[in-house]
This record gives C-alpha cells, sequence and structure tokens, in this order.
C-alpha cells in the first residue's frame, strides 16, 4: 500500500542521503529544503555545526526524514560544541567490554539529543597496515576477532539506546594505504587471507543483527574486477548471499575520487543499485561542492535512474529502507564519567616498569601546562625542550612527552616515553619504557601521569602490533 501511493520520481528520491551543513547559512539550508521537497529526497547527512543549529534546522524542515551523521567518535566529531569521545583505537586497548557498550549507549544517547537516527558507526575494518592513511585510530586494532568483539560490544550498547547500527567499510579497508577519499586502494590479497580478516567484523555483526553495512570504494581483484561499490559480486553474492546480510546496504559517499576519477554520476548511481546497495549517499563541506550536488549531480542522478533501473528493483530497496524507520526509546540517561574512565582503562604499558622519584625532569617538544600540572599533582616537575634531552638526561627520573607531532631521538636509557599518540610511533623511537595514552587530551594525560606514579593501574592491553 506503502509504495502503490508513490510514483516512481518519488520512490527513486528517497534512495537518496544528501548532505546538509549548519555553518553555511539560510540561504544553503533553503536551498536543501527546496531540494527535499522537490525531489523527494528520504535522508541527510549533517555535516558540520553545532548542536542547537542541527536541531533548529530539524525544526525548520518539519519532514519524516532518516538523518546520518559521521559520529564514530560521539557526535563531537562533527559538532563543535560537544566534546568528542575516544576514538575506536583508544577502545580497542580497553579489555572490558561492558564499558564499551556504554559507549555505544552514550552515542545513541548523543545522536538522539540531536536528531541522528544513524552515526554511521562502528568502523570494523581490521587496520592491519600501519601506513594506512584514513583509518588508523578509527579501527580497533588489528586483531580480526578482537576487532569484531569490540565492534560487537559498541553494536549492542548503540541498539540498546535506540538507533541504528552501521558497519563499514565493507569488505574492509583496513589494509590499505591509499585514502579512497583521494584514489581507488587496491588490496591484493586471496580470498582465503579476506575470509580470515577483513569479512571476520562483519560476519559476527551481521549475525547479530546489524541494521546497515556501507560498501566502501576498494579493489579487491580476488573478489572482483569492479570497485566493491560498482561489484554485483561484493555486495549480492558475497554481502547478501554468503554472509546473509538482509539488511540496508548504504554507500560510503558517492562522489569521492576513488570513483569520480573513472566514473561519472550517472554511472555511478546505476552500477551501484544494480550491484546491490539501497541506499546512496553523497556527502561534502566545501560550499562548491555541495552546490554541485544539489544543483547538478544529483537532479542529474535521479534522471539517469528513472530511465534505467526496474522499478520492481527500487520497490524492494524501499521495503529494506523503510524497515529502518522506527520509534526510538527513551533518550538513555548521561553518563557523566564514562568520558574519563574510558581513558583511563585505556591506558597502556610496554617495556620495563621504571619507579619514578619525587622529581622528574620532563623532556617536550612544545610546552604542555596540561599534563605538566598533571604531573605536578605526584611530584616536583622540571621542563626541558627536546633539544635539551642531553642535559634532561644527567636526571635520574625522566618523562619524555610524544605527541601527534613529536619524533624524538637519542633518548636515555632510563626515560620513560608518555606516548598520547598512535602505538606505531614507538617503532621509530628508541625506547625501553613507555606508558601510552593514545590520544593528545586531557583525559587521557591525567590517566597516564597517574599511571606512571601508581595511582591506577595500566589495565590497557595493546591494539596492534607495533614491532615486526
Amino acid at each position: 500500500m506503502y509504495l502503490s501511493a508513490l510514483t516512481l520520481e518519488e520512490k527513486v528520491g528517497k534512495l537518496f542521503v544528501v548532505p546538509i551543513c549548519p555553518t553555511h547559512g539560510e540561504k544553503h539550508i533553503e536551498k536543501v529544503h527546496k531540494l527535499l521537497k522537490e525531489k523527494y529526497i528520504g535522508s541527510v547527512i549533517f555535516m558540520e555545526g553545532t548542536s542547537s543549529e542541527q536541531k533548529h534546522i530539524l525544526q525548520l524542515l518539519a519532514m519524516q526524514l532518516l538523518t546520518f551523521q559521521d559520529a564514530e567518535w560521539g557526535v563531537g566529531m562533527r559538532l563543535m560544541d560537544i566534546p568528542p569521545m575516544p576514538k575506536n583505537l583508544t577502545l580497542g586497548a580497553i579489555q572490558d567490554l561492558e564499558l564499551l557498550r556504554a559507549f555505544g549507549r552514550e552515542l545513541a544517547r548523543q545522536s538522539l539529543s540531536v536528531g541522528i537516527d544513524c552515526p554511521l558507526a562502528p568502523v570494523v575494518d581490521v587496520n592491519s597496515n600501519p601506513k594506512n592513511p584514513v583509518i588508523g585510530k578509527r579501527s580497533f586494532g588489528d586483531d580480526p576477532h578482537e576487532v569484531a568483539s569490540r565492534a560487537l560490544a559498541v553494536m549492542e550498547g548503540m541498539q540498546e539506546g535506540g538507533i541504528l547500527a552501521c558497519a563499514k567499510h565493507f569488505p574492509g579497508h583496513g589494509d590499505t594505504a591509499v585514502d579512497s577519499h583521494l584514489s581507488l586502494p587496491k588490496i591484493d590479497k586471496s580470498l582465503e587471507d579476506i575470509e580470515n580478516a577483513e569479512l571476520v567484523p562483519f560476519h559476527r555483526l551481521i549475525d547479530a543483527g546489524v541494521d546497515l553495512v556501507m560498501v566502501g570504494h576498494l579493489q579487491f581483484p580476488a573478489l572482483s574486477v569492479d570497485p566493491s561499490s560498482l561489484s554485483y559480486e561484493i555486495i549480492t553474492e558475497l554481502l547478501r548471499e554468503k554472509l546473509g546480510f538482509e539488511g540496508v546496504v548504504i554507500t560510503d559517499a558517492l562522489n569521492m575520487r576513488a570513483l569520480s576519477l573513472n566514473y561519472l554520476i550517472e554511472e555511478v548511481v546505476t552500477k551501484t543499485l544494480l550491484a546491490g546497495t539501497d541506499l546512496l549517499l553523497l556527502a561534502a563541506s566545501r560550499p562548491d561542492v555541495i552546490d554541485y550536488l544539489i544543483d547538478v549531480a544529483i537532479p542529474r542522478a535521479i534522471d539517469h535512474i528513472i530511465a534505467t533501473i526496474p522499478e520492481e528493483l527500487i520497490d524492494q530497496k524501499l521495503e529494506r529502507i523503510r524497515a529502518l524507520h522506527k520509534t526510538h526509546s527513551e533518550i538513555p540517561g548521561k553518563q557523566p564519567e564514562l568520558c574519563r574512565t574510558l581513558y583511563r582503562h585505556a591506558v597502556t604499558r610496554i617495556g620495563k616498569e621504571i619507579p619514578l622519584g619525587r622529581a622528574v625532569a620532563l623532556v617536550q617538544n612544545q610546552p604542555d601546562p596540561i599534563f605538566e600540572n598533571f604531573l605536578r599533582s605526584h611530584a616536583e616537575v622540571l621542563c626541558f625542550s627536546y633539544e635539551e634531552m642531553e642535559k634532561a638526561s644527567a636526571f635520574p627520573h625522566v618523562i619524555v612527552q610524544v605527541g601527534p607531532n613529536d619524533f624524538p631521538s637519542k633518548l636515555p636509557e632510563h626515560a620513560i616515553v608518555a606516548l598520547f599518540d598512535v602505538p606505531y610511533k614507538l617503532a621509530a623511537i628508541p625506547q625501553t619504557a613507555a606508558v601510552i595514552g593514545y590520544e593528545d587530551v586531557p583525559f587521557a594525560k591525567e590517566a597516564v601521569a597517574d599511571v606512571l606514579f601508581g595511582k591506577i593501574p595500566a589495565l590497557g592491553k595493546l591494539p596492534i602490533q607495533v614491532y615486526e
């Protein structure tokens, strides 16, 4: 009854997820609103803005829409007034999976509080390539089974909290050295290797009832000659028939250069729909790119779908999409100490356990009053620059702080590295002891300081292999 009441143009519009960026002002919002109404668009993805702007726009639109946002580490990933939560690599170090379920519930609370149905999480890519330029901290680690366990815990929390979970980027973006925003990554692995690594987390989440799977733009020669997002063999034969996924398949942004360098938008939408996808995502933040999508690409794509895709196939996709429109449960309660607790459970110690005294030399690339003050709650702290490393080495207790842009060399043998970045960096730093906070944020710095001086234990374990 629902589908029989819709025209073909109305049906096609509901296959699209279009971008809306609150920071671009009223004219942009009006332009998107016009597109939504005239082309019967069914879904939006919110880009950068604030929580109040986002809620205000949803009130202005006053439409029944499926709403998305890239919010892998909380809506603070996109909303400037909301503090971000820990990234997946940090969560990958945590051993208590109940904390990851709590993370999922908090992600649900944040999403629902700003009108989001699906935060396009969790990322389930197995980050087996240390040189991966786009996944990295977005992955739970390099062990497929550990990634699966953590992604499942987060998914369970999300669904308990009343939002939709989306496993991405199928069939796996973890073993790439190319960013698919810029070019098409090629993963030369055998089918057996893919089944034993990339597919493990997807299989686990599909069996547990994940709502959506996002298909990435990736070249897997062992699976298909086509990019994964345009491949019938990958989407229909592998994802749907072999892995048994019956939910909604959403594309990664179809305007990414992995596809746009080689295909017109008309080709892309036709190929991906015939391959088995349901929702067509287009996303951008730059005003000129969004204007092009609204004025040219999306109308052109809609016309091409109307002319080329059988209506019966479109109906099948809409039935799956419609099943995602469900009444949310009550918004979960806020967990005020959760973020701090997650960082404290993630801290990891490797190498020697070097005791510290009541006075320490802290060697830094740049002054960091936040970390200094946390250390000063335990001991007297004398600060030195990297250029003063030799001078600092004369002190019996030395901490060398390493952040995202820091690359120290010639560390004293008795120094402890306090790392606030990905652990891969340790492979290039000569050290015998390190305490890892994973991120350059205050909660991580407080936790590392407390571990260094024995106030709390180091409960985390490395989620990736640092040394070969």
